[in-house]
């Protein structure tokens, strides 16, 4: 205090540090201001009020921090500290670990610190951004013990031995599976291992993968890398893409030049397959087809002789015309003709009933045959009018045929 210009003993009391008394310890005008005056809050376990100390139950605070929320849920004062117990980490701040290990079957990861405290699985890591599949999604990466022992010549328990404790007498106690049971594979169980080479007693193993939509290779997709062949009018998958004579060339009897739907189905609507000399050394072959929806096609086909003159008292010069139609050895088949003679008759002579004598038919690997024999006459046409009608039995897909026609001399 000053006195008579003096400066003497002051006697008020010094500034202390707020205490819980009811008293401006610190002097600042405030009253018990740096203590809580209620339990509710985080971490707070004493309150003062109205100058009294209370100790807080604080049995709501969690006793374990929560990784993540930048919180010292524990109330130790550190934020996201031994997140989830001692084998925590804490996301924020804890970079990804080296996991397993490149021996054996083994592979090289990391395992990084997820949002709960916690290290996740050992996946693949390039550099420091996990690798990821075609779904997105992390790939893990084999550990230690993680796999058991194999016989395949490799390490898949990365212990350094290989195909260890698979001996005979172990095989036999421990019926162990061999093969799978995807695709056309079978499981057996393994009956011995030698050289790395397993013996599968009663399993269907993995083959090569055909065209066949099955899954020959047992890896869980069929015909993959096969290089299919065009689509035919046979029913089978001949592209090996899952659907059968797809794209199969049309049935030209039965399409116009701007590949429009044209019809051989009634013997009127005969495809003319044009004229033939009498005797010609080869036979014409066409090929055609038959479906589930159209299963019957007809021909026509006009043979000219080479004269009507009698020459040296010998009649005309008889001869033959030859229809055959050969198809696949599944499908059966009907083959019918009618036929008229005269001066190059039309269809209205040869359209009709086609009677069961001028019908043969069975399985496509047979020739079916129909032979007509033209008997030559002096003074007269002996042209022959043909009509040819091929008939599909229970056709259930697309099935190709020849048609063969050959005209000869007897």
């Amino acid at each position: 205090m000053c006195a008579n210009g003096m400066l003497g003993e002051c006697n008020a009391p010094a500034v202390a540090i707020d205490t819980c008394d009811g008293v401006d310890n610190d002097c600042d005008g405030l009253v018990d201001e740096m203590l809580p005056a209620q339990c509710e809050g985080s971490c707070v376990n004493q309150a003062c009020n109205n100058g009294t100390l209370q100790n807080c139950d604080r049995s709501d605070l969690p006793e374990v921090e929560e990784g993540g929320n930048m919180r010292a849920d524990d109330c130790d004062g550190t934020v996201d500290d031994n997140c989830a117990g001692a084998d925590g980490c804490n996301p924020m701040l804890d970079l990804p670990l080296p996991c397993s290990l490149n021996f054996g079957a083994c592979t090289e990861g990391k395992r990084t610190c997820q949002a709960d405290g916690t290290f996740g699985p050992c996946v693949r890591y390039d550099g420091d951004t996990p690798e990821l599949d075609e779904a997105m999604n992390e790939i893990p990466v084999v550990s230690p013990n993680e796999k058991p022992e194999m016989c395949n010549g490799i390490d898949d328990d990365c212990d350094g031995q290989t195909d260890e404790g698979l001996d005979p007498a172990a095989i036999a106690a421990m019926d162990i599976p061999c093969s799978n049971d995807v695709g056309e594979c079978v499981p057996g169980r393994l009956s011995a291992c030698t050289d790395g080479v397993a013996e599968c007693e009663g399993a269907t193993l993995p083959t090569e993968e055909v065209c066949d939509n099955l899954d020959n290779d047992c890896d869980g997709s069929a015909d993959e890398a096969i290089q299919g062949s065009p689509d035919l009018c046979d029913g089978l998958d001949n592209d090996c893409d899952g659907a059968l004579d797809e794209d199969a060339q049309q049935d030209p009897f039965e399409t116009d030049m701007d590949g429009q739907r044209q019809s051989n189905d009634l013997c009127v609507e005969a495809f003319n397959l044009g004229t033939f000399e009498q005797d010609y050394p080869e036979p014409r072959t066409w090929s055609a087809q038959v479906t589930a929806t159209d299963v019957v096609d007809h021909y026509t086909v006009l043979v000219e002789e080479d004269s009507n003159l009698c020459l040296f008292g010998f009649g005309n010069q008889d001869y033959t015309v030859t229809i055959s139609v050969i198809g696949d050895d599944v499908q059966r088949f009907r083959l019918c003709t009618n036929s008229a003679r005269g001066d190059a008759p039309g269809l209205d002579a040869v359209c009709g009933e086609f009677p069961a004598a001028n019908c043969v038919e069975g399985p496509g690997n047979v020739v079916l045959t129909r032979e007509i024999v033209i008997e030559g006459r002096c003074g007269r046409s002996d042209d022959a009018r043909v009509a040819i009608r091929v008939e599909g039995l229970d056709v259930a897909e697309c099935r190709s045929y020849q048609l063969s026609i050959l005209s000869q001399d007897r």
